[in-house]
């Protein structure tokens, strides 16, 4: 009777504790075993299914601790997926055998090293293991992986570093590192001419950024906040595809390089000033001639003063920056749609706001201290606004 059946779904069969025996379905294409909470055991016979099985999904299944020897023979296994066994400690050691394997995905377990036979796999492409919390190493083949594209190990809370051997998977082209233990990065990856999507947000221990990274120039997204990073590399503008950078909540961060203003793709630009030295943060980003948007949060420490910004910009947005007492002529920026202050408890004035033709929206809640000029100037542009807010502005203006 089921001879020629080929997809056999069993998600959420809570009670199922033990897989059938896998023998009497010889065309199984794909096997989705989701969310079954109870089972312990994948039947041996699986490796039966060595000539057709492509896809094996067994995510949620939290009682299980391991996988047979025999899920090794599946040949034609592309797909993986055992993300959130959260009792799943360790994978059979031939797991890289199938050599037809492309994604594997085993986030939200309990492994702390991957086979090293994953060195195999010729055509992988998707390697995800966020949040492996106690993995502590990744194996020195995983540079082998010439076709990988994604490798994902953010919230690997215990993982200390990475091999040098990454740089040799020159096909990467997203890296998420989000809150593990790194101090450094390995030079050679600055090899990864092809990464787009970098990101290192939360990693409270990671020091420094090697000065290859000035040779990623397809390198679109960065995000490196909340990290202990002293100085960015002198050619850190030689990211010439950058175009997205979340920077900020760096206790040790210093000043920016002179490079920075050679990012001439930058269009979202986020800076959380907590706990930065914002006195040698670059007053003026006139030379980002693509930047759209930017967002600056929570500048408390010496004086903050905007010079001369880019006339790209259609979004600006400070917030919770009382060291920001100034922003020079603004009447430059042609193209802003959105200005939002808010909490700029020290801010005075913004010389040319009543210029801006394109502005829609204006927000300056919590602006206690803007002069009275700036407030007369604001009645001249009120008509043309969609949207705008303040709080107590106007009090005592005639």
């Amino acid at each position: 009777v089921f001879d020629k059946l080929k997809v056999l779904n069993l998600s959420g069969c809570y009670h199922l504790t033990i897989t059938p025996d896998f023998s009497v379905v010889p065309c199984l294409v794909k096997l989705i075993l989701d969310n079954c909470i109870s089972l312990v055991e994948v039947h041996k016979s699986i490796g039966h299914l060595k000539a057709g099985l492509v896809l094996l999904s067994m995510k949620g299944c939290k009682e299980l601790m391991e996988l047979p020897n025999e899920l090794c023979q599946l040949t034609s296994l592309g797909k993986l997926i055992l993300s959130h066994c959260s009792k799943l400690c360790s994978l059979p050691n031939q797991l890289g055998d199938p050599m037809s394997l492309t994604n594997l995905a085993v986030g939200g377990t309990l492994l702390t090293k991957l086979p090293n036979s994953l060195g195999k796999l010729s055509i992988f492409e998707n390697l995800l293991l966020d949040d492996c919390y106690q993995l502590k190493e990744l194996p020195s083949s995983i540079g082998h992986l010439s076709k990988l594209k994604i490798l994902d190990i953010g919230y690997c809370t215990s993982l200390a570093t990475l091999p040098s051997s990454v740089g040799d998977a020159t096909n990467l082209k997203k890296l998420v590192l989000d809150a593990t233990a790194l101090e450094e990065l390995p030079d050679t990856i600055g090899l990864l001419r092809k990464l787009e999507i970098l990101s290192l947000g939360g990693c409270k221990m990671l020091k420094i950024l090697p000065s290859s990274m000035g040779k990623m120039r397809k390198l679109h997204h960065l995000d490196i906040t909340e990290s202990q990073i002293r100085e960015l590399p002198e050619d850190f503008g030689c990211m010439s595809k950058l175009s997205v950078l979340h920077i900020g909540q760096n206790a040790t961060l210093g000043s920016l390089p002179t490079s920075f203003s050679q990012l001439r793709s930058l269009a979202v630009l986020h800076v959380d000033l907590h706990n930065v030295s914002v006195e040698k943060i670059p007053e003026n980003f006139g030379n980002l001639s693509s930047l759209q948007s930017l967002t600056l949060f929570n500048s408390k420490h010496a004086s903050l003063s905007l010079g001369q910004l880019p006339s790209s910009l259609t979004k600006l947005h400070a917030s919770n920056c009382s060291s920001l007492e100034w922003m020079s002529d603004a009447s430059n920026l042609v193209n802003l749609r959105e200005l939002i202050l808010t909490d700029c408890v020290n801010l005075i004035d913004v010389h040319g706001l009543e210029m801006l033709k394109s502005l829609q929206f204006l927000h300056m809640n919590g602006c206690v201290t803007v002069c009275a000029g700036l407030k007369n100037r604001l009645v001249k542009v009120f008509y043309k606004l969609k949207a705008i807010t303040f709080s107590a502005l106007f009090d005592g203006v005639s």
